[in-house]
């Protein structure tokens, strides 16, 4: 389905007659990543491409959650904007309170990231992580978040243009929480090219020749280097065609 808000209606009928109703649900792209710029979570509902990960495998004991103005801890007055925030938490006991969020592939270039952060208490400790390979979290490269407890502070990093994964990694022993907000991305949207093809297959002639390739992903990279002299002309989820516009040396 393509992202944004889907409207379902459901008509339960038996022998008295019929009802019905309509509920609205969201429907998320999370295979297209972050590819369009400026882009902006404010936390307003949980986006399920954003990916939470429990150090005890246990999201019942403390769960990741949004949290609006009447749950936040009396030292902090209200969320940064809207009307949730997203919170962390260590505040029940447990064997392991690592807990990470990790975003989809960002795409694009000349990246800068913005957030804002607060801590509960002194114990709680967030980190902001970036990688260049994959989404699992130990390979993350880590710079923890300077404190700021009971107050809304804002944080800026810049990404090299080989970051593929951005996260954030909160622990607290059985302490308290860490909130976050408003989190921002600009950048320059780059072109999703294919990276090394599954299969190929060529048609040629005098003048022109087509390639046909399908591959396992389509990424925000260059093409392979047999193909650097191709332009695009099409691109799909599953296949990529090339074409060459010159007369072939």
């Amino acid at each position: 389905s393509a992202a944004g808000t889907a409207s379902l209606s459901f008509i339960a009928t038996n022998s008295h007659g019929a009802d019905s109703t309509i509920w609205h649900t969201s429907v998320y792209n999370c295979e297209g990543g972050i590819n369009t710029f400026p882009y902006h979570e404010g936390f307003e509902a949980d986006n399920p491409c954003w990916n939470k990960v429990y150090g005890d495998n246990n999201p019942s004991v403390n769960p990741m959650i949004l949290v609006d103005n009447s749950t936040l801890p009396y030292n902090l007055d209200s969320v940064y904007e809207g009307n949730y925030a997203f919170r962390f938490s260590s505040y029940a006991q447990s064997s392991n309170y690592h807990q990470y969020l990790v975003s989809p592939m960002v795409y694009g270039t000349d990246r800068v990231v913005s957030f804002y952060y607060a801590m509960y208490g002194s114990s709680d400790y967030l980190w902001f992580g970036t990688s260049t390979t994959t989404n699992d979290t130990a390979a993350f490269t880590w710079t923890e978040v300077p404190a700021s407890v009971g107050a809304w502070n804002a944080f800026v990093d810049s990404l090299s243009n080989d970051v593929k994964y951005i996260a954030f990694h909160y622990y607290g022993s059985f302490a308290y929480y860490v909130f976050l907000d408003a989190l921002h991305i600009t950048g320059t949207t780059t072109q999703m090219l294919c990276e090394e093809p599954v299969s190929v297959a060529a048609t040629a002639t005098e003048t022109t020749a087509t390639v046909s390739f399908v591959m396992a992903t389509c990424t925000a990279r260059r093409p392979i280097a047999r193909c650097s002299r191709l332009r695009r002309t099409a691109t799909s989820a599953t296949s990529c065609s090339l074409r060459v516009w010159a007369p072939l040396p």
